[in-house]
């Protein structure tokens, strides 16, 4: 359901109304805002969609050109951004005047049929491209006092890669500790090496052999390795040699990923 409905006429207010929809959908969320030429699928019967739509709304923004009160067709019943409005004060939804240019003045009761003669009475905003950033902000804000649903948080963007693993090496140190990938956990005791974390790649700092990924290793003074309950690794004992582990790495560039699958009325 459309929370905000933008009632304009083309050539006066068009512009602006499609620059709202870009900007309030982009703060808000997809299907908060009504634009008639946006929102009406072709075929559909616009006269009920319209009237519907007005109807369901919060706020009705009434853009205002330069050229809005000297319309002649503000003065004929069957014009639809009159209809809207007229509607939207039946309906008792309040609407909003937006001043769409430098200069332009809120029309004069005089200018006006009377089933409009309140949009007088009414407090407005303003919009200029030369203080854009700070109108749309306004407009935004007002929105937000109207509809407080609207100030929903989104969800934070989700980290890559897989989850991370939880690795803790605690007791006296005399080598190399190192931990890559989203890892957990610390580093602990009396460390007499050197410690190094997020590396990309296989680590040698000490004499003797390594072997990647394998799940021992071969140095001096003979150091055991074994997995954990939370199938992370641990040191049994005084380390005196050098230990690497890799933890859910994200691919490189160059390695497969597996992916899932303008109206004429107005």
């Amino acid at each position: 359901m459309p929370d905000v409905f933008l009632n304009f006429r083309t050539g006066d207010g068009d512009q602006l109304a499609a620059h709202l929809d870009s900007v309030l959908t982009q703060r808000f969320g997809r299907n908060i805002v009504f634009r008639d030429s946006k929102s009406i699928r072709p075929s559909t019967r616009f006269p009920q969609e319209l009237i519907r739509n007005v109807r369901r709304s919060r706020v009705l923004l009434a853009l205002i050109g330069p050229n809005w009160a000297a319309s002649a067709l503000l003065h004929d019943p069957a014009d639809w951004v009159r209809r809207e409005i007229e509607e939207a004060a039946t309906c008792e939804i309040p609407i909003l005047p937006v001043l769409n240019g430098k200069g332009t003045a809120l029309p004069r009761r005089d200018q006006l049929p009377t089933s409009l003669a309140h949009l007088t009475e009414r407090q407005y905003l303003s919009y200029t491209t030369r203080t854009s950033e700070t109108d749309l902000d306004r407009i935004a804000a007002e929105l937000l006092e109207l509809i407080p649903e609207l100030n929903v948080p989104k969800e934070p963007p989700s980290a890559p890669g897989g989850p991370g693993t939880n690795n803790s090496v605690s007791g006296g140190i005399h080598g190399t500790v190192i931990q890559t990938g989203p890892v957990g956990g610390d580093v602990g005791g009396a460390i007499g090496g050197t410690v190094i974390r997020e590396n990309t790649g296989p680590v040698h700092t000490g004499r003797g052999d390594i072997h990647h990924s394998a799940p021992h290793f071969h140095g001096s003074h003979g150091t055991y390795v074994a997995r954990d309950s939370y199938g992370g690794p641990y040191v049994n004992g005084e380390n005196h040699g050098g230990i690497g582990n890799t933890y859910n790495e994200p691919p490189r560039a160059d390695e497969p990923r597996e992916d899932g699958d303008g109206d004429e009325r107005r």
